[in-house]
């Protein structure tokens, strides 16, 4: 193959693009035929890995489950509200497991009337117990911290509700108390402002410090919502009160945001922080910014009958949806739905049982994590630079980089015309190419995208430092 004038041939041949020497880059070799579009925004959903659990048939039914973000360990223990039938004496065992669903640890379970178990930045399994004891854990079973929160708490009737935060922990007592401790390892309770409730919240939730670290707000990869830098100093809690009005409340006041379409029945915070999901009684979402006072920037729509059983974040894109419907035969069909600003709706159907939960949700920076019996799922906002390589017909300049090294490889002379055609956006190509291999989960698929990049870095005239730091960060990130 002849190269461009006065540009280097290729440092390598054909056969050192092995071992994705067979990969193709065309858009239905490589799923962009099953990507979902919604609002202008493309989004996929990939394969991640087979669980290993898949003998834990009634996993989501009959046990309190909590998985950490980033791909971290998942707890569960004994739902001791769910009647468990059972062939012997089974005694009760808090279970750790990895993501991909290996037993890590296990312990015996002697504790009862859990308020809410949750992972705290630290991946520190803290549970909360009615009378205001806290007992952490680590990802081995370990026990590593065991106090209560307040003495006061057990006089007021114990706790009825509990939140776990980044930093702290808050509970609401019967007596509609607001605590809140901000350490998992000892006893640094305050008492918060009173917040006038006649009963129990429908749901509280707390609002993040501070934007996710590692986050890049200059990034653009907010569908909805461009993320303000503002440093959130002070603890901040959403309360949901059963009269339809929604608090904040902070250490020194409670505010009501005014906003109508109450009673709110599910709140969801974004996982960097930044974006607050309302779902109402009535099927009216409404999606308020967490910088400063909340406020409302969208106002999405479900039907009534629809009861959701998870609300999660998608990234800071849209949000997801679970809802099992009752079918005319008598079955649950499971449904996941994804939700942008404009009320678009796209379904993903998760098949028919009897009954029970067949997913569980956990929200990440980059997308939504979607843990069933039998595998875990990606979905997640397609990249401009995946897009660029992988869409139908695309001839962007990273989609005619990866033609050429297709072509190079069948020693077709169309490769030469096909860099000729970009040679002024060369470097920009192996920069998108690189990029868009760092949102790959298959190795082929990255490996072939990295090749490219080097290819087409091989015929820049100069200036491809930049593009070598680049190509080692993502091979970094990859491993």
């Amino acid at each position: 193959m002849a190269t461009p004038a006065g540009l280097p041939p290729p440092a390598f041949g054909p056969a050192s693009l092995s071992p994705a020497a067979d990969f193709s880059f065309s858009a239905g070799a490589n799923g962009s035929s099953d990507w979902q579009c919604l609002d202008s925004v493309w989004y996929r959903k990939l394969d991640v890995f087979d669980m290993e659990w898949k003998h834990e048939r009634q996993l989501f039914d009959l046990f309190v489950v909590a998985a950490a973000p980033y791909g971290g360990p998942v707890a569960c223990v004994r739902n001791e509200k769910v009647f468990q039938p059972a062939k012997k004496n089974i005694k009760p065992e808090l279970q750790i497991f990895s993501a991909r669903g290996r037993l890590l640890a296990k312990s015996p379970w002697t504790y009862s009337r859990l308020v809410t178990m949750s992972w705290n930045n630290d991946e520190v399994l803290v549970c909360v117990f009615q009378d205001g004891v806290v007992r952490t854990f680590s990802p081995q079973c370990e026990k590593l911290h065991f106090f209560s929160l307040d003495e006061r708490i057990k006089v007021e009737g114990g706790l009825v509700q509990a939140a776990v935060g980044g930093c702290g922990i808050v509970a609401l007592t019967a007596a509609l108390n607001f605590y809140y401790n901000d350490a998992f390892d000892r006893s640094q309770t305050i008492v918060l402002p009173d917040t006038g409730l006649r009963g129990p919240p429908l749901s509280l939730c707390i609002l993040p410090a501070a934007p996710c670290a590692g986050s890049d707000p200059n990034e653009k990869t907010f569908s909805w919502f461009s993320p303000s830098t503002t440093k959130l100093e002070e603890l901040r809690i959403v309360v949901a009160a059963e009269s339809g009005a929604l608090l904040l409340l902070d250490r020194h006041k409670c505010v009501d945001l005014k906003l109508d379409d109450g009673p709110f029945v599910a709140l969801s915070v974004s996982r960097s922080g930044r974006l607050l999901a309302c779902l109402s009684s009535t099927g009216q979402l409404r999606v308020l910014s967490t910088a400063g006072i909340p406020r409302a920037i969208a106002s999405p729509f479900l039907e009534r009958q629809m009861r959701p059983k998870q609300v999660q974040w998608c990234g800071d894109d849209c949000l997801a949806l679970y809802i099992p419907m009752h079918t005319p035969s008598g079955d649950v069909q499971h449904t996941l739905f994804l939700g942008g600003p404009k009320n678009e709706w796209l379904p993903f159907q998760y098949g028919t049982t009897r009954g029970g939960s067949v997913l569980l949700l956990v929200a990440e920076v980059d997308g939504l994590r979607i843990v069933t019996n039998s595998k875990t799922e990606f979905l997640h906002r397609v990249a401009a630079s995946t897009d660029a390589v992988f869409s139908v017909g695309s001839c962007e300049p990273p989609a005619m980089l990866c033609y050429a090294v297709e072509r190079y490889r069948a020693h077709d002379a169309a490769a030469d015309e096909s860099l000729r055609s970009i040679k002024q956006d060369l470097a920009e190509a192996a920069e998108a190419c690189i990029d868009a291999a760092t949102y790959e989960w298959q190795f082929e698929q990255a490996a072939a995208l990295l090749q490219a990049a080097v290819f087409g870095r091989q015929f820049l005239d100069g200036g491809a430092r930049q593009s070598c730091r680049s190509f080692v960060r993502a091979c970094r990130d990859l491993r």
